[in-house]
């Protein structure tokens, strides 16, 4: 790890990196690592990175507080084979009262970019799940830490907001149990990620892969609520071909494909629906 010394002290550096093995039960059907894995080790480095420098949940729990991820993006140029090695960077690039904004590289060890992430955090009080002042934590510490000369560039724009209309039609209704729930008590934010994929057949999954993901947290499910699943038409961007209503995407060859997701979850023994995420997946032909 990268330590720096300043007037004396030694401080961590605002930018660090951690290593990282495509296991083999990460991996999928062409021996690659899963979208939703790579993404879990991208979390796993904010945590090692905010537990390093005394801002992590190890040192926030004690206080009565949490992490939870609000909005997150990726970019993906190559999915990492079984076996392979790599390291992912990350960093915060700002802070706002009750919001941080962290960005990561994953990265071969010969520097090749195998995707850019960026992602937005808040601050909660365990139990009543309320916004927590960023800025003061643990003395201001996080301050100390925000990359700004050194960070970085992060090609990628930003989580981008997903609109989708409400009369999308259900695709899927799903109950949740106990592999779907977290250290925060709540489902686990790749859990959305890896029922989202688990939409779309094998047979898509066999001609296109995840080139960009967007995802917007809206509410906190809880295990034993029923997920249900309102998915969009398809769109195509930077397609200048016709395209034909009587056939799917993948029959149409397209190079890319956009699909947004509204997820919603029922509380059991009620009707009542409401929003918790919404996803905006957008494919490239493999």
């Amino acid at each position: 790890m990268d330590i720096k010394e300043k007037k004396g002290n030694f401080q961590l550096s605002k930018v660090d990196a951690y290593p990282f093995v495509a296991e083999q039960y990460m991996c999928n059907f062409r021996k690659q690592i899963f979208t939703s894995a790579l993404v879990q080790q991208m979390l796993a480095t904010a945590d090692y990175h905010s537990r390093d420098r005394g801002f992590g949940t190890v040192q926030l729990f004690p206080q009565g507080k949490t992490w939870v991820l609000s909005r997150f993006a990726i970019e993906i140029n190559d999915l990492p084979q079984r076996h392979a090695q790599y390291e992912i960077e990350t960093y915060i690039e700002n802070l706002r009262s009750f919001l941080s904004n962290r960005n990561f590289i994953a990265k071969y060890r010969d520097g090749s970019v195998i995707a850019y992430a960026r992602s937005t955090w808040a601050m909660l009080d365990i139990e009543t799940r309320g916004p927590q002042d960023i800025l003061g934590v643990s003395g201001g510490v996080m301050q100390k830490y925000i990359a700004e000369e050194d960070a970085p560039t992060i090609p990628i724009e930003k989580p981008n907001r997903v609109n989708i209309d409400y009369d999308a039609p259900l695709f899927r209704s799903i109950d949740t149990y106990y592999n779907d729930v977290d250290f925060n008590g709540h489902i686990n934010s790749c859990r959305y990620i890896e029922h989202v994929l688990d939409l779309f057949s094998m047979d898509w999954h066999k001609k296109y892969i995840v080139k960009r993901l967007d995802v917007i947290y809206v509410a906190e499910a809880h295990c034993g609520d029923k997920l249900k699943f309102y998915c969009s038409e398809p769109s195509f961007p930077e397609s200048t071909a016709a395209v034909s209503e009587e056939k799917s995407p993948a029959e149409q060859d397209a190079p890319l494909v956009e699909y947004k997701i509204r997820i919603c979850k029922e509380k059991r023994g009620s009707a009542k629906e409401e929003e918790c995420v919404r996803i905006k997946l957008l494919w490239r032909k493999f």
